[in-house]
């Protein structure tokens, strides 16, 4: 079984097309914009929902009403593929191999290159899960028990991020910040106890 290896795209630096205006095409819209990427639409047609989309998130979404070609993809780091046609889609896949462009193929996964993982944040994270065996549904569930489990962290988390940014120019950062993030530090954290232990431990640091 193939596993994955996981990257996270930075929204307002990614340059992103989708190629089709139907139902595959609506389902990837709804979840990037959510991220708030900018996104390209390419298709000859475009379904009621995605112009409704569209009206919605003027600056986000950018229709090209034409056929799919080659040069609508040359400046754009991903590809989504979500058109009916077997034929245009070998064609984008063969482009995207030709030019190293990372691309989705919404008709079967295997196809592509990239994936989108089932994706929740809470406020300190962004959590992405992925299914070894493909599931879905799965995936979705398991998404939601991770973010109702590990969304009472956030605050530590903020109080961790917040104690790395004191310690940029101090050479022991990297060591404190392993203390720190740990489960013994983070029970006397829920006790309220965590200045006195840093205090204990780094004396010449913490008074």
């Amino acid at each position: 079984m193939e596993k994955y290896f996981m990257i996270s795209l930075l929204p307002k630096r990614v340059n992103i097309i989708i190629v089709g205006g139907g139902r595959a095409a609506l389902i990837k819209t709804r979840t990037i914009i959510e991220k708030k990427c900018k996104v390209y639409l390419l298709s000859v047609d475009f379904c009621i929902e995605l112009i409704e989309l569209k009206h919605k998130n003027p600056e986000q979404l950018i229709f090209i009403r034409d056929k799919y070609k080659k040069k609508y993809i040359r400046d754009k780091h991903l590809v989504i593929i979500a058109t009916s046609s077997k034929e245009v889609n070998e064609k984008i896949k063969r482009d995207c191999n030709t030019d190293f462009k990372m691309y989705i193929d919404c008709a079967d996964a295997k196809n592509g290159n990239a994936v989108v993982p089932c994706q929740r944040n809470t406020e300190q994270m962004e959590i992405g899960i992925h299914m070894v065996s493909p599931n879905p549904r799965a995936s979705v569930y398991m998404a939601d028990k991770v973010k109702e489990n590990f969304s009472c962290y956030d605050d530590f988390l903020k109080y961790t991020s917040s104690l790395r940014a004191e310690l940029k120019d101090c050479s022991m950062k990297g060591k404190i910040m392993e203390f720190v993030c740990s489960d013994d530090f983070y029970f006397f954290y829920k006790k309220k106890k965590h200045h006195i232990i840093l205090r204990l431990f780094y004396s010449d640091l913490f008074s």
